[in-house]
């Protein structure tokens, strides 16, 4: 009796967190992708009902089922639409997300990516490599994709109402250029049309 007094008290004092079944499972989000040609010839988009889970890190969990359909391009990356964002992946699960660009996921320009981040309640922009990982954190409110070895980035701006195409601009705040390592080449002090036209004056 005694036996069975101590293993009752123990059960009661296991934290709730180690009793699986009591685990509330996230929900899982819609995603659409364009296959590996094996999975699907015609090269399709194949969209899953419940394909994975978006993280608050800016990382994405995806299930086994449409994970083993990725189409994972010669440098090791598939990209996939996951509820209402983007991301790219990795065969080792590593994922990121990116901005939309021409309906899809952004590409790579000169070795880099942008990546969005949510940081205290505001989306933030940031540039990966083509391993996922952060070469420049995301601290600004915009960024443009690397052109000539400097981006356009941008703190305080806003992106406007889109137009018909689903496109919006972006104005106000202090702009600049930073280079592929963060560095600024232009501080980020100027209001957009002081910069371009000491752009122009360059």
């Amino acid at each position: 009796m005694k036996n069975s007094t101590m293993l009752f008290t123990l059960l009661l004092t296991v934290p709730l967190a180690f009793c699986p079944a009591l685990a509330v499972a996230e929900p899982l989000a819609a995603c659409a992708f364009a296959p590996r040609p094996a999975a699907t010839p015609t090269r399709e988009i194949t969209s899953f009902a419940n394909c994975g889970t978006e993280k608050s890190d800016g990382t994405a969990e995806i299930a086994a089922g449409p994970f083993a359909e990725l189409d994972f391009s010669h440098d090791g990356l598939a990209s996939i639409r996951l509820g209402e964002h983007f991301y790219y992946l990795r065969k080792d699960g590593r994922s990121a997300r990116v901005p939309a660009w021409d309906n899809w996921a952004d590409d790579f320009a000169e070795g880099l990516v942008r990546t969005v981040r949510g940081i205290e309640g505001a989306e933030k922009f940031g540039y990966l490599d083509r391993e996922l990982a952060v070469v420049i954190a995301p601290l600004f409110d915009f960024a443009y994709p690397f052109e000539g070895g400097r981006a356009l980035v941008c703190i305080g701006c806003r992106a406007g109402a889109p137009d018909g195409d689903g496109h919006s601009m972006v104005s106000g705040g202090l702009w600049g250029y930073v280079d592929r390592t963060g560095k600024a080449i232009v501080p980020v002090k100027f209001s957009r049309e002081e910069l371009m036209k000491q752009t122009d004056r360059d």
